[in-house]
């Protein structure tokens, strides 16, 4: 996974009102979990709902590889 690939959620959420299913990955940062101070990869995306957000990369999949 890296920059410029575009990537689908693995598993929607039926709960949650997500920001979109597919998006371009922009840039990547970690963070750390307040429970359990663990650190997290996450991923910046362009939604396409013409959102921005960050998410676990985890929670994601590679569709099409940017070259």
């Amino acid at each position: 996974m890296k920059v410029g690939d575009l990537i689908k959620l693995k598993l929607p959420s039926k709960q949650r009102n997500e920001d979109g299913i597919h998006g371009y990955i922009l840039k990547f940062d970690n963070c750390k979990s307040l429970e359990t101070n663990i650190p997290t990869e996450i991923a910046h995306v362009y939604w396409d709902t013409g959102n921005i957000g960050w998410i676990a990369t985890s929670r994601v999949e590679v569709i099409s590889e940017s070259r």
